[in-house]
């Protein structure tokens, strides 16, 4: 991957824009250095939506663990894409939402993504980024 970082966050199919994004601790061990302040997000909704709704961007490197910060106000713990807890929020600013005619439709994610869409977080090089922001 070359010196752009973006990535791939998938949601569960009812979040919304007032709704906290969670990850998992593995997923956190796996991605936590590559994290930085700035970086673009695309956020994915998993079934039945499956197409990238929106895009954010990293605030903070700092992500909150919510064991460890018992008074952070989430009223309920996120769930990922596949309906589990998570363990972590990331600090996200939702920079804009794609109306669903504009939304990118998992067919096209999956022609153009390097990884298959079953993870929390699929990092993306500048190109694949550029053709995810600039669709259609």
């Amino acid at each position: 991957m070359d010196e752009y970082h973006a990535a791939i966050l998938t949601v569960p199919a009812d979040w919304t824009v007032d709704t906290p994004i969670g990850l998992s601790q593995q997923t956190v061990d796996e991605i936590f250095d590559d994290l930085h302040e700035g970086m673009r997000v695309l956020i994915f909704k998993g079934a039945p939506v499956n197409a990238i709704v929106a895009e954010g961007e990293i605030v903070d490197q700092v992500l909150v663990k919510l064991d460890e910060w018992p008074s952070v106000n989430v009223r309920q713990r996120p769930m990922n894409a596949w309906g589990k807890p998570t363990d972590y929020v990331v600090p996200l600013r939702i920079l804009y939402t794609r109306a669903e005619h504009n939304q990118v439709p998992l067919t096209t994610i999956l022609d153009w993504a390097d990884s298959p869409i079953n993870a929390e977080w699929i990092p993306l090089d500048r190109d694949s980024y550029e053709r995810f922001t600039n669709w259609p």
